[in-house]
């Protein structure tokens, strides 16, 4: 095999993969004639990809993510509607396409995502050197801003597996696998902070948790959870995936390490004492109606050094905070028409969750 994309490759796996990344790359030339290089990142990119097999079929559980490379600053590209496209004739749920012009690549020094791209990517077509366009760094070197950007880029992990099928408890085993996967991902998350705020972060999971055992072996709720997590990425064929209440107190344990973690490196990042999130939610649930005091509120914690990027970011921190994974069908009724009464999303009916829950993570 010319290449490993999984711990577990198999001829049958590799074909797989492979047939789906000259998809990938065919579709992507033909849009892109200025692209000069294309990266396969994230777990396939590491050989760390997840996939598992069903009825003799290859089924990958990881989202494929590449790079696009190109001469030019702007080619043009409706780049979700190509994602979009790719994911529909591939059969996965995301395909996950990143761009950036040739002489930008050196801009993603400092960054966690160039730190995995420089030293976990894989050129798939094109300048074979490519990725040596971004500088050297070290783990030392990944600004600790990262830590905040994995915690509000994570929050969807906690929405996304919420839909009506989890309050009557009769989730399919294939949204129980979505959710558990969306899970580790937040629980890995964790992991990853950690490990840059203490300047040790790495690029493969396996090395991850040891670090993890090594630098924080008192967080034994954490270290639980990862055990499992990066058990579950890297062999979800044959790691047990929880249902029903397992699986809500799997969502509950996540939730709460989530919280406690990132808030603990809040505290040593930007030197403010916060000791839970319990206030900052007390504080967001009464207001959410009201768009001036959302502002105000969101202007607290900017000036309370918890500095709140996009306005993406800002949907995700309020959507966390009031969707909980919760059976009870009239806490999820009001906590959807608070959301709409603020104006954050342009829905035709507030009582379709299901469409909020697709706005939200899409």
């Amino acid at each position: 095999m010319a290449h490993s994309y999984t711990l577990h490759d198999t001829p049958e796996i590799v074909a797989a993969v492979e047939a789906d990344l000259t998809l990938i790359l065919e579709e992507i030339q033909a849009a892109v004639p200025d692209m000069v290089a294309l990266i396969l990142a994230g777990g396939f990119g590491r050989g760390e990809g997840s996939v598992i097999v069903q009825d003799g079929r290859v089924v990958p559980v990881n989202d494929y993510d590449v790079h696009v490379i190109t001469r030019g600053r702007n080619p043009g590209v409706d780049w979700a509607e190509l994602e979009r496209r790719l994911a529909a004739r591939i059969g996965v749920r995301w395909v996950d396409i990143e761009h950036t012009p040739r002489r930008r690549l050196r801009q993603l020094k400092g960054q966690q995502y160039g730190f995995d791209l420089k030293y976990g990517g894989r050129v798939l077509w094109g300048d074979p050197n490519i990725l040596e366009k971004i500088p050297p760094f070290t783990a030392r070197e990944i600004r600790p801003q990262e830590v905040e950007k994995l915690f509000f880029t994570r929050l969807w992990c906690f929405l996304g597996p919420v839909t009506m099928d989890v309050q009557a408890n009769t989730l399919s085993f294939p949204d129980c696998f979505f959710a558990a996967a969306q899970l580790s991902k937040a629980i890995i998350a964790c992991v990853e902070a950690l490990l840059i705020a203490r300047g040790v972060y790495c690029v493969y999971s396996a090395e991850k948790l040891a670090r993890l055992q090594a630098h924080a072996p008192d967080k034994c709720d954490l270290l639980s959870l990862a055990e499992w997590a990066i058990a579950f990425k890297l062999d979800p064929q044959t790691t047990p995936v929880p249902e029903g209440d397992d699986l809500a107190m799997l969502h509950s344990r996540a939730r709460d390490v989530y919280l406690n973690v990132f808030s603990e490196l809040f505290a040593e990042l930007y030197g403010h004492k916060w000791r839970s999130w319990t206030d900052l939610t007390r504080l967001y649930r009464p207001l959410l109606g009201r768009r001036a005091q959302l502002h105000r509120i969101l202007h607290f914690v900017q000036h309370g050094r918890f500095p709140i990027d996009t306005e993406y970011e800002k949907l995700m921190a309020r959507l966390f905070l009031v969707c909980s994974w919760n059976r009870n069908v009239e806490h999820n009724r009001r906590a959807k028409e608070h959301l709409v009464r603020a104006g954050l999303f342009d829905v035709a009916s507030p009582s379709d969750w299901e469409a909020l829950r697709k706005v939200a993570v899409t």
